[in-house]
This record gives structure tokens, C-alpha cells and sequence, in this order.
């Protein structure tokens, strides 16, 4: 098979699809139409070596099929004839080519016992396609699209597969695809990067700086300079003389975009709606309406027809959409190709495989040679099962847990797993139904991250492991956010008084924003002034007009010079294009103040050494460790936070402080040297912590 398989898809749809346009122009009959599209056809699968062989007029069930390839069966019709394939999905035409194709499906299924899943139908008479493929157990014909280049690879791509449907959403398969060794990864990575290191649109700029901010704070190495070990990752996906940081958001956002694909598709799976978001993204004749379904998607697409609202909160990898070039446009397809090809109701089939399916697979975006050198570690299943039969956490739904650095979500998984389990023993007699059930899991079982990669992660896993309930609710807000368990924007940062009155700061890349502190620390409160902040700005309204809205939805906004210079600054970073996102990073940022205590609080904090973080986190962050008392070095290694800490340290007791409720208990998986080196692990090794006038101490069990 030709190696540079992708290349040649495109290179040939384009002749292909400019031909075929021009044979339906002179055509007489539909039989020049197939002689036409089969000759292109066969010189594609000439030039890339497989081995399909095309039979056409083939006799089956007492009818003739027009040409099969394998898998793929077409029916040509004349392009000129009152049979013609139109646009129109109700014409007669197409109505007629559909009952075809779909007689041909039977007939395969009965006589050569061949899946349904198994056959692509193809109904074309040289100017349009419909397609016409097995979803959800039944037939379903796509709505008729013109034959472009875009339709045309997927016929090419159907063509290679053989139609072949119904892979297993297993991290093995997803990874022969999607993985740091797939043709997927590494063609998109490429592009996304070239796309952020060439474009010059300022909303993609100001997107990028805010992910150095946030993921220079957790990830444990210098993204700013040259870096070796990223630039192993870069000879891995061939990027020449990358820049730490583009690279490593070019990963991040390639991720992303697969992931909003995944997610919309499960979803689809089990929604009432019946919707694929992916058969949307193939049918996209062209790289324009490829980005006008993208955006939708984006802008919350099927969650928010099921009324999960924050699913996409806060995400900072959209910006590609405003860059957007044919490169994106190519990569977006070929990662939509080889999403197609696996059957997303799999996911119900058995879910211990499909658990935390998204974790697995981010590691395999980072090859194994690099993936140790850039601390890319993750927590076993069997670690956070230990950690939480430690704490003694059956599952019962009326207790609190929160994982404040939660990554991919894999102790909010097995956090999950465990309340639906103590429900299914307690159904009969816990006195309250799955209703009453989900919105006890959405109150009680939370999740925080820094890296915004890892909190769309979460959200899929939450979302997945919680998808049989979700029609239980209308309004579903899952409970992972984007915020710093340490660093709360009243620290991170100031909580002051000033002449226009209380406000906390919240430090971005667009600037600080200061938040009137009356909206700030309950949870439906700030969600509601976030909704009217974006409703207010994205239809012209007044700072006046905006307060007034406030006061309509119940919003305190007493401080109102606050809330105006808040307003006016959205509003200026809207008409800079600047926008989109910030209004949410504001409501996110406030999670550790509105979430409340807990009586459990677990998970695998980061392992990051002192000297590592950026210098401004620092900086804020140095206060801390003096309040609990974790600088125990004298001399310049005291004055300058000195000493071999590390951030776990820092974690451990903030998360105490801050989340545990009195009697609460805490179970982390840390790095053992914090119990054995001198001087950066003393103050820790007290394990003791003031709070009030009181002193706490607590168990440490380090296995």
C-alpha cells in the first residue's frame, strides 16, 4: 500500500471530483457516468496499492448492482434523466436511489451474509452524492451533498476501509489511530502547529498566552525556553525547530478538537435527539461549512440541546477556528475519517474497558520515549481504588468528595462507579430515585485542574460515567473546573476595598479583571452573571442595560462602578477580537470559594519542585507555605523558598484547609521523598497545620 496514503486521497479527490463534474456536464446516459467515475476509481486504487477489485453489473438477490468495491456499493443514475440525484432529499430521484440502495443492503445481509454494518451505499450520478450508511441498528441516508473534493475522499476512504464499521471504542483501538504512532496525530499535530506559530489573529494569540499561564503552573518544565526534552516530542511528530510551547499547545489542541468529536458522538449515542455531530463534520462538502459545523460544535452544539451547559466552560482550544486555513481544514478530515469508523454504542458493551478511556489515550499521545522525560504520569486504576478503600469511601451519595487536582478524572471515576454501586444495594430502600440521584452525584462528587486539557478530559469521563442518568434532568452543570486549588482569586492576586468598592482579582492574559465580590461566591449566583455578562455583550447592550439585566435575574450589583469597569473591559476585548471565553474563566476561577467543605478529599496532586514553577507563582504563592509554616530553612534558602519542596506539600495542607470538613478525611498519592529530605521536607513532616486558634494534625500512611 502507497505509504503517503493521505496525500493521495487529497491529490486524487481533486481530479476526481473536478472530472466527474465535467463527465456529468456531457454525459448521455448513466452509463457514461459509471464508465467515467469506475476508470477514476480504479487509477485511485492502481496508485495506492490495495487490493480491492471493482465488479460492476453484479447479480444479486435476481437484481444487478451498478459497481460494488468490496464494502462500497454505487448505483450511477443519469445526470440528465428524470431520475436525477438533486440536493433536494425529498426529490424523487433521491428518494428513489435510497429505496435502491437500501434493497441492496438486505440483499447483501441475506444472501452473501454480510453485515449492514459492514456496506457503504452510494447513490451518484456525477454532480451529487448521498450516502447511505447503518446508525443506531437502522438504515440512515445522509442528506444529498455535491460532489466536491471533501465528499469525494470520503468515498476514496470508504473504498480502502470496505465500508468496514463497527470498531470497539477500546484505548487500543483509539490509539492505532489517534496515538503519538497514528497517521492522525501526526498529520494533525503538524498542521495545528503551523497554524499557531504562523497565525496572526489576535484571539488565537491571547488563547495561547492564557494556556502558558495556566499549564506553566502544573506542569513541572520550562515551556518558555529550548527545551530537550521537547524537542524529542518534536522529532517525533517532525515539527523542525519548534517552540516549546506552540508545540506542546499544537498537542493539547489536536487532543482537544479529537475529544469534542469523541464526546458529541457519545452523546449521540444515547441521545433522544438522534443527532451524529460527526456525520455532520463528513458530509461538509466544503473547508467552509466543515468550520461553520465546527463552530457550532464549539459553541455547545449537542450538549446544550441535552442541557449539559458547561460542558465546553472555559475551553481555550477553539482558537483554531479563528486561524483556520486548508491545512486545519485537512487535519480536522482526516480525523473525522477515522473517527467514523468505529461504533460509539460499543461504549455500553462493557464499561470497565471503557473506563477512563480518554486518560489511556492521552498518554499514547506522547511517545513512550519522551513521555517519562516530560513528567507525563498518571494514576492506576488500582492506586485510586487503594486511596479511596483507604479513606473509607463506600459511594454513599449524601458524602462529599472532591479531587482538587483531578487530571483526567480518574478518581471522580471511581468515585462514580462506586455511588452507582452502593445505589444499586441500597435502590429499595434509600428512599429516593435516580433523579434524586443524579443530582446528589452533581452536587457531591467535584473535581479541579489548572491544565485545561485535563479538565475536558475529566468532563468526558464524568460525563460518560454518568450518561444513563442524564435523562433525568433538564439542566445538567458537571462539576469539574477550571480553577487552582491553592490559589484562589482572592489570593492569586487581591481581595481589596477600593474607592468603587469589594472586588477579587482574577490575573489572564487579557488583562486583570476584578470581580465585584458580591457576585462571587455562590455557585448559581456567579453562573447567572456569567450567562449575562456573554448575553449582554453579544447583543450590544449598554454597561447600563447590563445592569439592569442584573437586577431582572435577581444578581446583586450594589457595587455597580465595579461592575461597569468589568463590563467595559469584556467589551473592549470583544471588539478586539479578544473574546469568547472569559466570562466562564471568571465563573470557573471561583469554583474553590463557592463549592463548600467536603468529608473526603482525594487524588494525586502534581509532583512539581519549587524551582520549577514560574517565578510569579512564586512569588503569590510564597505567603502559603510561610502561613503553614512548610519554609523551615534559615539563611538565604529560607529568604528565597530554598531547598528541594515539593508543590504536593503545599497541596496537602491547603487542600486540609481549605475543603476538609472537621472530621473529614484526605488521601493523596505523594512523592515519598517529602518524608526523607532534609531541610525541604521538614516543615511538612509535622504534619500539623493551624487553623483558627486551634491546632490540627492528622494521619499520614505512607505506603
Amino acid at each position: 500500500m502507497n505509504q503517503n496514503l493521505e496525500a493521495l486521497i487529497e491529490e486524487h479527490a481533486k481530479i476526481m471530483a473536478e472530472q466527474m463534474v465535467e463527465a456529468a456536464a456531457w454525459a448521455g446516459s448513466e452509463e457514461d457516468i459509471r464508465h467515467a467515475c469506475n476508470k477514476l476509481i480504479d487509477e485511485f486504487i492502481k496508485k495506492a496499492g490495495l487490493t480491492v477489485k471493482g465488479r460492476h453489473e453484479y447479480g444479486l438477490a435476481g437484481g444487478r448492482i451498478d459497481s460494488k468495491y468490496g464494502g462500497v456499493v454505487i448505483e450511477y443514475k443519469d445526470p440528465k434523466g428524470a431520475g436525477r440525484i438533486t440536493e433536494d432529499k425529498n426529490a424523487s430521484g433521491v428518494r428513489a436511489v435510497v429505496e435502491q440502495l437500501n434493497r441492496r443492503f438486505r440483499d447483501f445481509q441475506a444472501e452473501e451474509h454480510v453485515g449492514m454494518e459492514r456496506i457503504f451505499g452510494v447513490g451518484c450520478d456525477g454532480d451529487t452524492f448521498v450516502f447511505v450508511r447503518m446508525h443506531k441498528a437502522k438504515l440512515e441516508a445522509e442528506d444529498p451533498q455535491p460532489v466536491t473534493p471533501h465528499t469525494v475522499q470520503r468515498l476514496l476512504r470508504a473504498i480502502i476501509s470496505l465500508g468496514a464499521r463497527g470498531l470497539s471504542f477500546t484505548p487500543e483501538n483509539l490509539a492505532a489511530d489517534f496515538g503519538s504512532e497514528g497517521q492522525s496525530a501526526q498529520e494533525g499535530v503538524q498542521r495545528i502547529h503551523t497554524l499557531i506559530h504562523e497565525t496572526e489573529n489576535p484571539k488565537a494569540q491571547t488563547f495561547f498566552r492564557q494556556w502558558q499561564i495556566l499549564f506553566g503552573e502544573v506542569c513541572g518544565y520550562d515551556i518558555q525556553g529550548q527545551n530537550a526534552k521537547v524537542n524529542k516530542l518534536a522529532d517525533h511528530y517532525d515539527v523542525p525547530n519548534p517552540d516549546p510551547a506552540e508545540l506542546l499547545f499544537a498537542v493539547h489542541t489536536y487532543y482537544a478538537i479529537f475529544m469534542k468529536m469523541l464526546a458529541a458522538e457519545i452523546v449521540s449515542s444515547f441521545s433522544p435527539l438522534g443527532t451524529s455531530t460527526l456525520k455532520k463534520l463528513i458530509s461538509a462538502p466544503t473547508s467552509a461549512r466543515l468550520r461553520d459545523e465546527l463552530r457550532n460544535l464549539e459553541q455547545g452544539g449537542i450538549w446544550s440541546q441535552l442541557g449539559i451547559r458547561n460542558f465546553l466552560e472555559g475551553d481555550l482550544f477553539s482558537w483554531y477556528l479563528d486561524a483556520w486555513n486548508e491545512g486545519c481544514a485537512a487535519a480536522v478530515h482526516t480525523m473525522t475519517q477515522a473517527l467514523d469508523q468505529f461504533d460509539p454504542t460499543t461504549l455500553s458493551v462493557d464499561p470497565a474497558e471503557s473506563r477512563d478511556l480518554l486518560k489511556q489515550l492521552y498518554q499514547q499521545l506522547f511517545p513512550k520515549s519522551v513521555r517519562h522525560d516530560l513528567g507525563e504520569y498518571y494514576t492506576p486504576d488500582w492506586l485510586a481504588e487503594l486511596v479511596l478503600d483507604e479513606l473509607g469511601y463506600d459511594g454513599n451519595p449524601d458524602k462529599r468528595l472532591l479531587d482538587p487536582a483531578c487530571g483526567s478524572g480518574t478518581f471522580l471515576v471511581m468515585a462514580l462507579n462506586r455511588v452507582k454501586t452502593w445505589y444499586d444495594e441500597h435502590r429499595y430502600g434509600c428512599g429516593f430515585g435516580e433523579d434524586e440521584l443524579l443530582q446528589k452525584i452533581l452536587h457531591n462528587i467535584i473535581g479541579f485542574d489548572l491544565n485545561p486539557l485535563a479538565v475536558m478530559a475529566a468532563r468526558t469521563n464524568y460525563l460518560m460515567a454518568i450518561r444513563e442518568l442524564l435523562h433525568h434532568a433538564a439542566d445538567v452543570e458537571l462539576p469539574v473546573y477550571l480553577c487552582d486549588s491553592i490559589m484562589t482569586p482572592s489570593e492569586h492576586g487581591d481581595f481589596f476595598i477600593g474607592s468603587w468598592g469589594k472586588a477579587r482579582q482574577l490575573k489572564t492574559s487579557a488583562g486583570d479583571f476584578n470581580i465585584p465580590a458580591e457576585v462571587a461566591e455562590d455557585r448559581n449566583r456567579i453562573g447567572r452573571y456569567a450567562d449575562t455578562l456573554e448575553f449582554c455583550i453579544s447583543n450590544g447592550y449598554s454597561p447600563e442595560e447590563f445592569l439592569k439585566r442584573c437586577e431582572g435575574e435577581a444578581i446583586p450589583a450594589t457595587e455597580a462602578k465595579l461592575h461597569k469597569q468589568l463590563y467595559r473591559h469584556l467589551q473592549q476585548l470583544d471588539a478586539d477580537n479578544k473574546n469568547g471565553i472569559w466570562a466562564r474563566i471568571i465563573k470557573n476561577a471561583f469554583a474553590p470559594l463557592f463549592i463548600g467543605k467536603v468529608d473526603y478529599v482525594a487524588g494525586n496532586p502534581p509532583w512539581v519542585n519549587w524551582e520549577h514553577l514560574p517565578d510569579d507563582y512564586r512569588a503569590a504563592m510564597k505567603p502559603r507555605w510561610q502561613e503553614y509554616n512548610l519554609f523551615t530553612l534559615s539563611g538565604s534558602d529560607g529568604r528565597l523558598g530554598g531547598g528541594k519542596k515539593d508543590l504536593s506539600m503545599l497541596f496537602t495542607y491547603s487542600s486540609v484547609d481549605n475543603y476538609l470538613e472537621q472530621g473529614g478525611r484526605l488521601g493523596f498519592v505523594i512523592t515519598q521523598s517529602v518524608f526523607k529530605t532534609q531541610g525541604g521536607g521538614d516543615g511538612f513532616r509535622q504534619l500539623r497545620y493551624v487553623q483558627a486558634e486551634s491546632c490540627q494534625s492528622w494521619y499520614s500512611s505512607p505506603k
